[in-house]
């Protein structure tokens, strides 16, 4: 069994405008803070190694079909404070034989910015059947699927689900 939990940040909406211009690029030493947290920012798993990561937008297997500017780890940065959460969350879950596992977390300017030019690219879609086979392409920002700016740029917002955890064979 699945649940995928979503939230929407206040000031954030079902309803975005289609892709914004993009930043300009970002600096090699921003490219650098994705490896590092950057000031309030820890790694997930130094704070709750039980939880699992699947953070797809450092590899080729999400929407874009390619690793996502700004993700040269596959790390899960977030807030002390919601790391902390997540943490009570996770003992909660393990208690009824469940566990987090994130996809996406802190999402530096660069990753929005990738994705606007991906959303550029009409004719680049060789990852829809497996990512968003029911809609169009063009409507994932309109539809709110995509957003730039994005709330995971803050560091407190995530993708995340539930898994079914094994339970030991008695012998």
């Amino acid at each position: 069994m699945a649940v995928v939990i979503v939230a929407l940040a206040p000031g954030c909406t079902r309803s975005a405008p289609s892709p914004p211009a993009a930043s300009p690029p970002s600096s090699p030493a921003s490219a650098s803070a994705a490896t590092s947290p950057g000031p309030g920012l820890v790694v997930l798993t130094d704070v709750d190694p039980r939880i699992r990561t699947d953070i797809r937008y450092a590899t080729a297997h999400n929407f874009v079909g390619r690793p996502v500017a700004g993700y040269p780890e596959p790390l899960c940065l977030l807030t002390r404070r919601a790391a902390e959460a997540l943490r009570r969350v996770q003992d909660a879950a393990l208690a009824r034989a469940r566990s987090l596992k994130v996809y996406d977390c802190y999402r530096p300017q660069r990753a929005a910015d990738d994705f606007v030019e991906w959303a550029r690219q009409p004719g680049e879609q060789r990852m829809k059947a497996e990512f968003y086979p029911r809609v169009a392409k063009s409507e994932l920002f309109d539809e709110g699927y995509v957003g730039a700016p994005t709330a995971h740029s803050r560091g407190s917002t995530l993708d995340l689900t539930l898994v079914d955890v094994p339970t030991p064979t008695q012998p």
